[in-house]
């Protein structure tokens, strides 16, 4: 990747130096871990001059996970939750999938909390431009080592940090 251009700390992937046969050196399987446009491929060869590409740009590859980057923390049972959660669909580099729609849901992970408690507010929301952000989310039972699983259709589920639902004012 040419110095300075495009995203800062963006790797090169794949076989990055080659044979030329009969002249031409041809590059099978590269690819750019981060998302950016701009960017530029310099090509040296001992004392030959240098080469730049064209300028272009790099798109997220597929999704293939959930990231939860804001979770909910210790809150009052029957209180929304002062940092409500959300999730990014990110692809295997951890770029976020700007161009998904996909429908997010939050719910309290199994055998986590109390037994029998229940999530209140919509707990699926459609993601706007690969960020699924959740509004009037809680919990209604007191409990320690609450979490959250997050899941969308064709991506593995991510789940929170743990966190306790106490008493109003504790």
């Amino acid at each position: 990747i040419t110095s300075g251009t495009a995203a800062a700390g963006a790797s090169l992937l794949g076989t990055a130096t080659v044979s030329a046969v009969n002249g031409v050196a041809t590059f099978t399987d590269l690819s750019i871990d981060k998302v950016a446009t701009g960017y530029t491929l310099t090509a040296s060869s001992g004392s030959l001059t240098l080469a730049i590409s064209s300028s272009f740009d790099v798109s997220p590859a597929t999704a293939s996970r959930l990231v939860i980057i804001s979770e909910p923390s210790t809150t009052a049972a029957g209180e929304t939750f002062d940092t409500q959660p959300v999730i990014q669909i990110q692809d295997i580099y951890g770029n976020i999938v700007t161009s998904s729609s996909a429908s997010v849901t939050v719910a309290i992970t199994s055998e986590t909390g109390t037994s029998g408690a229940a999530l209140s507010g919509s707990g699926t929301i459609s993601a706007v431009s690969g960020v699924a952000t959740f509004s009037g989310l809680g919990i209604d039972s007191l409990g320690a080592n609450y979490t959250l699983t997050a899941t969308a259709n064709g991506l593995p589920p991510s789940v929170s940090s743990p966190f306790d639902v106490v008493v109003v004012g504790t």
